[in-house]
This record gives structure tokens, C-alpha cells and sequence, in this order.
């Protein structure tokens, strides 16, 4: 299935983007009548694109020479896309 979105912008709203991810999957696409080959549930994958707004959280003064030197981690480590996905994983592991 591919989807498209556009999800909130802005500083600091990851956790806003993420509801808005949850809230699309909760209810769209339910697939009631014969729209039931459009549902989630129906699907092996799921490709999500658009403009998801998920932001590297350091000021541009670390993230420009980060991506000079190749330091990847360190901005892995503050992109709010993996934070969301690692919280994601917490909460289906128990």
C-alpha cells in the first residue's frame, strides 16, 4: 500500500507528528464494504511519503559539519523519525 501525507511542521512537534501518524492509522482506511481491499490490515507493507516534517533535533551549526565530517551517528541520534520508531518498538515489546 502507498500512502501519502503531510504531517504538522515545526520545532519541537515530533511527538505531535507521531499522534497524527497513529491517529491516520487508527482511522483511515478502515475498510468497510468494498472499500476493504484499502485497508492496512490487507497489506504486507506499507510505504509512507509526503512531507512527515521529522526534524534533526541540533542546531545547524552541529548538523552541517556533521554531515561534512560523515558523523552520522550523531545525528541518528537526534532524529526525531528514529526516536519515534525506537519508542514505537519499547511499547510492542511488552
Amino acid at each position: 500500500m502507498l500512502m501519502n501525507c503531510h504531517l504538522m511542521s515545526g520545532k519541537n512537534k515530533g511527538s505531535k507528528r507521531t499522534d497524527e501518524l497513529n491517529f491516520i492509522f487508527d482511522n483511515a482506511f478502515k475498510g468497510v464494504g468494498k472499500n476493504r481491499k484499502y485497508c492496512f490490515e490487507n497489506h504486507s507493507m506499507i510505504f509512507i511519503f509526503g512531507d512527515l516534517n521529522y526534524r534533526i533535533c541540533l542546531q545547524n551549526e552541529i548538523v552541517r559539519p556533521a554531515i561534512q565530517n560523515k558523523n552520522y551517528e550523531i545525528l541518528k541520534k537526534h532524529d526525531e523519525l528514529l526516536q519515534a520508531f525506537a519508542a514505537y518498538k519499547k511499547t510492542t515489546e511488552l
